[in-house]
């Protein structure tokens, strides 16, 4: 991966997901006053960051689950020594990064991460979780009654597009009502997890739409103007068709009486032809 993007993905997230105030820990300082608390606690608990769920050291450990992650998230190694806090990788094979590029990258592969985690059953079920206590928020369109909403991302691809918001009854995506959340990457959520989510737990799909708004002035249903146009455009149509019609008969007819006419001056010549040769034949006998 060239430097310069390497420097513009980082600058990205930093500018996303990482847009509130950081805190990088050294080894003089913790992450928390509790020495037990890890990377993975410390990152969901941020402000901001409390949409994610935590995700369990043994699936990063698994080399399986992190598969092309590589190619992905610039200074992979160190990234992922930050989020398992471990050190094995040395300081000076990553000597160009700072502590705050270190840690977008380490934000980053997280998020991914996080995204591969949720298609999993133990990640579904801690989504189900939040789902049901609509830590996700609700739908604000007013006759999707309150229904639980789900983050999802509208691009696979990092530094591409910002999570939205799903709905399951509406099936239509909004954005994030708090400010906090409007920078965080749709790729750590995904595409298909929102839709593989209901497959999984058919219960929770939600009810069909018993009603639709309906727009009416002084109690009249108002018409679509495209519904209008479409059918005077049909109207028009076919009385084209119709038109053309008229128009293709009488050229048939046009076109069977001059052949009609070309038959009767074919036989009439025929006929002359006849009685010359006829008058031939009688003068050559005499």
């Amino acid at each position: 991966m060239e430097t310069s993007s390497i420097f513009s993905k980082l600058r990205a997230i930093g500018q996303g997901v990482q847009k509130s105030e950081v805190i990088y820990p050294s080894s003089e300082s913790s992450y928390s006053s509790e020495e037990d608390v890890c990377w993975i606690n410390w990152f969901c608990s941020r402000h901001g960051n409390e949409i994610f769920v935590q995700v369990p050291e043994a699936f990063i450990k698994d080399e399986f689950n992190l598969t092309g992650l590589a190619s992905e998230v610039p200074y992979y190694d160190h990234a992922l020594d930050i989020i398992l806090d471990s050190s094995s990788v040395s300081d000076e094979d990553d000597a160009d990064a700072n502590p705050e590029m270190l840690e977008n990258a380490a934000s980053m592969l997280y998020g991914l991460i996080h995204a591969r985690y949720i298609l999993s059953v133990d990640g579904m079920t801690a989504m189900r979780e939040r789902f049901e206590a609509a830590d996700f928020g609700k739908c604000p369109r007013v006759l999707c009654e309150g229904y639980s909403l789900l983050p999802v991302g509208l691009s696979d691809v990092p530094c591409t597009n910002t999570m939205k918001f799903f709905c399951a009854r509406c099936v239509d995506v909004y954005l994030p009502k708090s400010k906090i959340f409007e920078n965080i990457d749709g790729a750590y959520f995904g595409t298909s997890f929102a839709h593989l989510f209901f497959q999984n737990f058919p219960d929770l799909r939600p009810l069909p739409l018993n009603q639709v708004y309906v727009q009416r002035i002084f109690g009249f249903k108002v018409h679509k103007p495209n519904q209008r146009r479409s059918i005077s455009v049909g109207r028009d149509s076919v009385n084209q068709n119709s038109n053309s019609v008229v128009v293709s008969s009488k050229s048939s007819n046009n076109k069977s009486e001059k052949s009609e006419k070309g038959d009767k001056v074919d036989n009439s010549g025929s006929k002359t032809d006849k009685t010359e040769k006829m008058e031939n034949q009688k003068s050559s006998r005499d």
